[in-house]
């Protein structure tokens, strides 16, 4: 008849509860991991939009503020916005865009001591971007939100209509 040596009987306890433990735990990770891998591009997307609407939200403001100053001169007159208007432009701008206003064909930053812009000026933008600089455009929101080499263009035209030039987010 053999005894029970409770000694060697508790090790082995431990054991089995320690690789209890380890599995456990490495099924948690997988199962982090997993819905991370899931959550990560969606994320990624609704940050992506929310950025372009902030970026559309600032050429609305660009589209009522031309036409506040469009009622403030003779019909057929040039509109040109004035200072409290760029200033209110400057305060609304910020994040992935440089916004800049069109003017005889070429684009003008509203803050020209933004660092995205001098970082790619116009002459470096892409030609579709550039072509689309037509005298019924009231400006341009121009950003590359997730650092690769596409680039996301919106613009406004005289009325406030909106128009995607190109979309950095992933569809």
């Amino acid at each position: 008849m053999t005894q029970h040596d409770p000694q060697n009987a508790a090790p082995k306890s431990r054991r089995r509860t320690a690789v209890t433990v380890a599995w456990a735990f490495v099924i948690v990770v997988v199962i982090v991991l997993f819905l991370g891998a899931i959550a990560t591009p969606k994320f990624v997307g609704v940050q992506c939009r929310s950025k372009q609407n902030a970026a559309k939200g600032l050429l609305r403001t660009l589209a009522v503020l031309h036409d506040e100053a469009a009622q403030r001169v003779p019909a057929g007159a040039p509109v040109v916005l004035d200072d409290e208007a760029m200033s209110a432009l400057r305060r609304r701008e910020g994040g992935s865009y440089v916004v800049a206003l069109v003017r005889q064909g070429e684009l003008v930053p509203v803050d020209p001591t933004d660092s995205q812009w001098r970082e790619q000026p116009p002459s470096s933008l892409p030609a579709e971007v550039r072509a689309a600089a037509t005298p019924d455009v009231l400006g341009m929101a121009i950003g590359n939100i997730d650092g690769d080499h596409e680039i996301d263009v919106w613009l406004v035209r005289v009325g406030g209509a909106l128009e995607v030039i190109s979309s950095d987010c992933a569809r």
